[in-house]
C-alpha cells in the first residue's frame, strides 16, 4: 500500500464536496454523502474524486488499515487522512461511480430509523446494515485491489479479514 508514496490526505481540499465518515461503529466502517449525525465527519475531495474516496472509505481494505493502526473504537482523521492510496487522478472514475450507485443503494435498502427516547430529549437515529452491501464491498474491494498491485492471496486476505465476527449478527 505504501509503495505509491501518497496518502488520502494529498486529495483533500478546502473547497470540494464532502464524504461523511463515520467515526464509530464496530466491524465496519461507513461513509456517506450526508452527515446522519455528529458521529458523520467531512472529508472534501474534488467533485470529480468523490466516488473514488467513498469507495476507499467504505472498503474492507480501509476497515482492516484502521483496526491495525487505531485505537480500534474511533476512526479520527488521522487514520482517514494517512490511508496510503494510489494517484487517484489515474483511474477510470466510471468504474466508482458505478459501484458508488450500487454501495449506496445497498445502504438505502438496509437503513433503520429508531426513536431514541431520554429523560428529556428525544431524536431518531438512522442506522444502516452495512454486512448486506458485503457483495458490493467485495466488488469495490477488488476494484482497489487492481491499483494497489494486490495478489489473489492478499486480496482474499482484505475481503475474509475478521469474516467470522463482521457477519454475526451484531455487526454495526
Amino acid at each position: 500500500m505504501h509503495a505509491h508514496q501518497r496518502k488520502l490526505k494529498d486529495f483533500v481540499v478546502e473547497n470540494g464536496v464532502a464524504v461523511y465518515y463515520h467515526s464509530g461503529g464496530r466491524y465496519w466502517r461507513k461513509a456517506l454523502l450526508e452527515k446522519l449525525s455528529s458521529h458523520y465527519k467531512p472529508n472534501c475531495v474534488p467533485a470529480h474524486l468523490r466516488p473514488v474516496v467513498m469507495a476507499l472509505l467504505n472498503s474492507q481494505l480501509f476497515y482492516w488499515y484502521w483496526i491495525i493502526n487505531s485505537n480500534c473504537m474511533d476512526v479520527v482523521a488521522r487514520e482517514v487522512w494517512e490511508l496510503p492510496v494510489f494517484d487517484l487522478h489515474q483511474i477510470d472514475i466510471i468504474v466508482y461511480q458505478e459501484l458508488e450507485q450500487a454501495l449506496l443503494a445497498a445502504y438505502a435498502a438496509h437503513r433503520t430509523t429508531r426513536l431514541r427516547r431520554g429523560t428529556i430529549i428525544q431524536t431518531s437515529e438512522i442506522n444502516v446494515d452495512v454486512a448486506q452491501a458485503k457483495p458490493i464491498l467485495d466488488r469495490i474491494d477488488r476494484a482497489l485491489a487492481t491499483h494497489y498491485g494486490f495478489t489473489d492471496a492478499e486480496l482474499d486476505f482484505i475481503i475474509h479479514y475478521d469474516i467470522k465476527y463482521r457477519m454475526s449478527g451484531d455487526n454495526q
